[in-house]
């Protein structure tokens, strides 16, 4: 889960089968069962990227923290470090209770919100968290080179000098502030906390947390939206990603 854009370049250059199971299929088996590739099905069907823009020099992948996305890594973590199924619950309830609010009934197998009933309905979810991995592929900078003849033979030189072939490398302080959620009225929310950011210029990955208030005082901000869209601003382009809220299991 530390670098989701191996799991996502994996997954569409072909190295990654599907097969029969897709996202609904695995969530009808109970978690106890997934296999590695079940979790990976899970992770892959509800990441959103911009792999595929050519003209973004800043790549990103986003992979929000809904219950099954919580189930699959904490499920893919039990398998890496054997873990108890004790240990996986534990773990299981710190990370759903910090992402959305919920709690998992563990008799019955099913979510309940903070009010105490069964999760029906994603307006029932107090908050959500996603993963955004932001990549700079202009950096470094690979100046093109040229064959020239010398005496004796030939060598590589650079058509320009650094100077004349700068990187863009886009100032990342203020990112927190440049991150926004949309519905589909058009409304959009601030994240309550950003964490993880290393670097002041976006040169080498960054992998954030990023922490949405979903209850605002006028109702629940997903209410009558299908559909969520993760905004970043301030790079050469505006970046929006989609989010089917159907997938919110």
């Amino acid at each position: 889960m530390k670098n989701l854009l191996i799991i996502v370049l994996v997954t569409f250059t072909g190295c990654f089968y599907f097969g029969k199971d897709q996202y609904a299929d695995v969530l009808e088996k109970p978690p106890s069962e997934w296999s590695s590739r079940d979790c990976l099905t899970i992770l892959t069907s509800v990441m959103v990227h911009n792999l595929n823009d050519q003209g973004a020099n800043v790549q990103i992948i986003a992979t929000p923290y809904y219950p099954s996305v919580i189930k699959a890594i904490n499920r893919r973590e039990q398998d890496f470090k054997h873990e108890s199924e004790d240990q996986y619950q534990l773990s299981m309830d710190t990370l759903l209770k910090a992402s959305t609010g919920l709690y998992m009934d563990w008799q019955k197998g099913s979510l309940v919100d903070a009010k105490g009933n069964y999760l029906r309905d994603r307006t029932q979810i107090d908050s959500l968290m996603f993963m955004i991995t932001l990549r700079n592929k202009s950096w470094p900078c690979n100046i093109p080179l040229m064959l020239v003849p010398i005496p004796g033979g030939y060598k590589m030189v650079p058509l320009a000098s650094p100077a004349d072939w700068p990187c863009y490398i886009p100032d990342i302080v203020d990112l927190d502030k440049r991150i926004f959620l949309q519905n589909d009225r058009g409304d959009t929310m601030k994240p309550r906390v950003v964490w993880g950011r290393k670097n002041n210029l976006l040169t080498m990955e960054e992998t954030l947390l990023v922490m949405f208030p979903l209850r605002t005082s006028v109702g629940h901000f997903l209410q009558d939206s299908q559909n969520m869209y993760l905004t970043l601003t301030g790079f050469d382009q505006k970046i929006q990603l989609k989010f089917p809220l159907s997938l919110i299991r």
